[in-house]
């Protein structure tokens, strides 16, 4: 029995938490809707994400809250076995500004970065390139196409045939590894179509951001085998 936190309560979300309802896992959603779509399905509402800690196997509990900042303060407190982003954005990167400004630090856009972060990745996979944000989006996966439902990630992509001999996650690895300070990319794990992330590993990437000097960069990547989203960023001192 495991301990889950879906940030997000629209669809997505409510599908990891109903998922985690059938394994009996103790599942906290976090949403700043009260009447979102996961409401339906919590059997209670609570204020003090805690509660969830003494709950019965199966709970489904919602926490009205910014789900960054509220996530980033159950970490600071105790570690949930799983961590399903199911709201807009980068949910890791948004967990590292959130955490070295509560430090009185700021990370900010790397743009310069961004070539030669691109130049590493496998061809074609580049979804999207914001330089101004300096994110890096990318997909083995064409945009024309969609991935098939539940598909598990085999070597060889079952729509486009390609040969996936180097997973994604692995893939980002090689590509900012030499480029940056500290590259940090934390691989999703999959069960059904339910991607989530290891609290452990969020912990240790915020614990590895406190030894970051000024000026010195970063990656923060979130990745499986076929897809992956890059923040390029640069530490300052305030």
């Amino acid at each position: 029995m495991s301990i889950r936190i879906c940030v997000g309560g629209g669809s997505f979300g409510t599908l990891a938490a109903l998922q985690g309802r059938a394994q009996a896992d103790r599942t906290l959603v976090i949403d700043i809707d009260a009447q979102c779509r996961a409401r339906p399905y919590a059997d209670r509402i609570v204020v003090d994400p805690n509660t969830i800690l003494d709950s019965h196997p199966g709970s489904i509990y919602l926490l009205v809250d910014d789900g960054t900042r509220a996530l980033l303060d159950i970490l600071d407190r105790w570690v949930p076995d799983l961590v399903v982003a199911a709201s807009r954005g980068h949910l890791a990167a948004h967990l590292a500004v959130e955490h070295v400004m509560r430090r009185g630090k700021e990370l900010l856009p790397s743009t310069d970065l961004v070539p030669y972060v691109i130049e590493g990745l496998p061809s074609g996979s580049v979804i999207i390139n914001d330089l101004d944000q300096a994110v890096v989006v990318t997909s083995y996966m064409p945009s024309s196409l969609q991935c098939t439902e539940g598909c598990m990630q085999p070597p060889v992509c079952p729509v486009t045939g390609r040969d996936i001999s180097v997973p994604m996650h692995a893939a980002i690895h090689r590509a900012v590894d030499d480029k940056v300070d500290l590259p940090i990319v934390l691989k999703t794990i999959h069960s059904d179509d339910v991607a989530s992330v290891s609290g452990r590993e969020l912990v240790a990437m915020l614990s590895s951001l406190d030894r970051m000097g000024n000026e010195s960069t970063t990656a923060i990547a979130t990745a499986c085998g076929c897809h992956g989203f890059i923040n390029l960023l640069r530490l300052f001192d305030h």
